[in-house]
């Protein structure tokens, strides 16, 4: 799970008709996954800025297990 990503629904064992607990992930759009890795970014390494190729898209592939859910496919 990345920092920020608020993208799930989940319901505790004690709220749940079955007791059991559930986590479901939300759909997401491009904006809200490009927010979650600048986020993460700025989180990780303390910087203000990021270079689009170099970091940003980096963290975007490496993170499309964390992502899934999205509507567009990540190259």
């Amino acid at each position: 799970m990345l920092y920020g990503d608020r993208f799930y629904d989940f319901v505790c064992a004690m709220c749940s008709p079955t007791h059991k607990e559930t986590i479901r992930r939300l759909d997401m759009g491009v904006a809200d996954a490009l927010h979650i890795v600048i986020f993460n970014l700025t989180v990780r390494n303390m910087n203000k800025f990021h270079h689009l190729h170099e970091e940003i898209l980096k963290h975007f592939r490496n993170a499309r297990k964390s992502l899934e859910g999205l509507y567009f496919h990540i190259q």
